[in-house]
């Protein structure tokens, strides 16, 4: 498998003088670990209003990869991405057990990637994509857990109407409040050329899918990453921004 692999996570504009998102990246260098486990990309994001968002974000990270990859090998893929989302989960809920973190939580979006397809694992608002190339849409894969993506569902307001809603910011489902929070997988065929992006809200309430597979058509993906960052950071950001990418090469 050849492939490219980028990230960057930053404080962006927020207000709250913090950067509570949380990256992780693995690209196995073992041939045999990368062939079984595949690359696993993971964004978080620290709720806000809720104390200590940094460190929630950073332990569901953190668990995620560690758990994910300890995993035995014949346990299907969507198995070992769901049992390493139900450990993350659980590490922050045990952590929210200590009396200054009480009610810490956070979003967790995460990608398997492999030569032929890509494995989603989303809770909360924190979004995965697909990118074509040459010049490709941007399709989100994940669906947000959040009142304004319920409402799109139940038929009362549009996609559009839910990206301006007042309400746009308040989530449903987040790691580290219900130790059986449901976790939604996503099983996507790949072909060489296509991106697989993760990030953060901090990105898509600033950054137009059209914007996002625009800026995917750089040839470097570090570039590309700094890039939306950078867009992120504009006129209309108001938050940490992160963003991890993989892209299966030709």
């Amino acid at each position: 498998m050849r492939f490219e692999t980028a990230s960057r996570t930053d404080i962006g504009r927020s207000a709250k003088g913090r950067n509570e998102d949380a990256v992780g990246l693995h690209v196995p260098t073992d041939a045999d670990v990368l062939e079984r486990y595949g690359i696993l990309l993971a964004v978080a994001d620290g709720v806000g209003g809720a104390p200590r968002g940094d460190e929630a974000s950073r332990i569901a990270v953190q668990t995620l990869l560690k758990t994910y990859y300890e995993a035995p090998a014949d346990i299907p893929i969507a198995q070992r991405l769901k049992d390493a989302f139900a450990k993350a989960n659980a590490a922050v809920v045990a952590t929210d057990e200590v009396l200054s973190y009480r009610h810490m939580c956070t979003t967790l979006v995460a990608a398997v990637v492999f030569p032929d397809r890509a494995v989603f694992a989303n809770i909360g608002d924190s979004r995965g994509y697909i990118v074509p190339s040459p010049a490709g849409a941007a399709r989100q894969i994940t669906v947000d857990h959040s009142e304004v993506q319920e409402m799109v569902q139940q038929g009362l307001i549009t996609q559009e109407q839910a990206e301006v809603a007042s309400n746009r910011n308040i989530i449903t489902r987040v790691v580290g409040t219900d130790p059986n929070v449901e976790v939604d997988l996503f099983d996507v065929p790949l072909v060489p050329g296509d991106t697989v992006l993760l990030c953060s809200d901090g990105l898509v309430t600033a950054v137009t899918d059209a914007e996002i597979a625009e800026g995917l058509q750089h040839s470097l993906l570090k570039a590309v990453v700094d890039r939306l960052v950078k867009l992120a950071k504009g006129p209309k950001g108001h938050d940490n921004v992160t963003v991890c990418v993989a892209r299966l090469l030709p």
